[in-house]
């Protein structure tokens, strides 16, 4: 980096490290004392890959995609993911109600909202 910026100094780059040093002590701290076993939090992360699955898909092979079914599909993937979360639990295999009952969900917003709202 500093060869493509010779004006930086030192002394500008290094609140810059001290700051990303306490967010990466912190961001592990916080793991090792809230998750308990982070393999089975993982699945956690794909809520909002999978909440955006309509809006990547269809902005690339759908030209009747609107920008509103984009947004909505979108919230409506987040909430039924962390809804079927919360309301199933682990215990209660909520990926089993996320999975099958969210594609639908949300492809079916998506759908809607897009032609019920195009873009001009």
């Amino acid at each position: 980096i500093r060869s493509e910026w010779p004006r930086i100094t030192n002394r500008a780059i290094l609140p810059n490290r001290i700051i990303l040093l306490i967010t990466a002590a912190l961001s592990w701290l916080l793991s090792e004392i809230l998750v308990d076993s982070i393999l089975q939090k993982l699945i956690l992360a794909n809520i909002p890959i999978y909440a955006l699955s309509f809006a990547i898909l269809a902005g690339f092979h759908w030209s009747r995609v609107s920008r509103v079914g984009a947004a909505v599909s979108t919230g409506v993937g987040l909430l039924w993911g962390v809804g079927c979360y919360i309301y199933f639990g682990e215990a209660g295999y909520y990926t089993v109600y996320w999975a099958f009952g969210g594609l639908p969900l949300i492809f079916g917003t998506g759908i809607i909202a897009s032609l019920s709202f195009p873009d001009s």
